[in-house]
């Protein structure tokens, strides 16, 4: 572990997170140009990753959606049978249901690979702490202390509980 690490998780355990985001941005300044293009790469490619998964995600639920109201037509439409476009379209997306888990695990497996040969620095870490919703704020500002300043000491502790875990 590197020297500004071990500062930064002492200045967590003690509550101080406006600190240690203060020495997270020193250390910005102080990372190789090789160590920030493997990280920023890293980023790129576990974002890229994310929102894929997302889209596989709102894919399943339109094609489920279309099918279903398809199915709907036809049990209350007994006069119009579907074309043979529709028809067609139907059994493409009834084959695309059958793959997707396969393809979802694909995608959960690559994910997850990926996490598992992140490289290490102050961007790696600030990405797994701005993995939680009330951390996207604008970067390097405050570190959520804005959003802090009314909460009660057992509210902040129960709030950063479950990102620092992760870290110490």
């Amino acid at each position: 572990m590197k020297f500004f690490e071990r500062i930064e998780r002492a200045l967590q355990k003690h509550d101080r997170y406006d600190w240690a985001a203060k020495l997270q941005d020193f250390e910005f300044h102080f990372v190789s140009k090789k160590r920030k293009d493997d990280q920023r790469k890293w980023l790129r490619k576990q974002n890229e990753e994310r929102r894929n998964g997302f889209a596989l995600l709102q894919r399943e639920i339109y094609l489920k959606e279309e099918l279903a109201v398809l199915e709907k037509l036809q049990e209350t439409q007994v006069l119009q049978p579907l074309t043979e476009e529709r028809e067609e379209s139907t059994r493409e997306w009834q084959k695309e249901l059958k793959t997707f888990d396969e393809r979802y695990w694909h995608h959960k497996r690559a994910f997850y690979n990926g996490l598992l040969y992140r490289p290490k620095g102050p961007w790696i870490r600030y990405w797994d702490m701005s993995d939680h919703e009330f951390f996207i704020i604008r970067r390097r500002k405050y570190f959520g202390a804005r959003r802090m300043a009314g909460a009660t000491e057992q509210e902040r502790k129960e709030i950063f509980f479950d990102v620092f875990a992760r870290l110490h």
